[in-house]
């Protein structure tokens, strides 16, 4: 499991995760501030899957 903050007002912020081999990946996103998340979150959706 990973987190990131990724705060900004005017722009959208990309970021990359090097997690290797993996079939999926989950994310949720979280309001709050640079300094904390607020607890307001989406639930878990999917974000990436393997074909095949």
């Amino acid at each position: 499991m990973a987190t990131f903050k990724n705060c900004s007002r005017s722009s959208t912020l990309s970021f990359r995760v090097n997690a290797g081999y993996m079939l999926s990946s989950q994310a949720k996103v979280c309001r709050g501030t640079s300094v904390r998340i607020t607890g307001r979150c989406s639930g878990w959706e999917g974000v990436w899957s393997q074909g095949g």
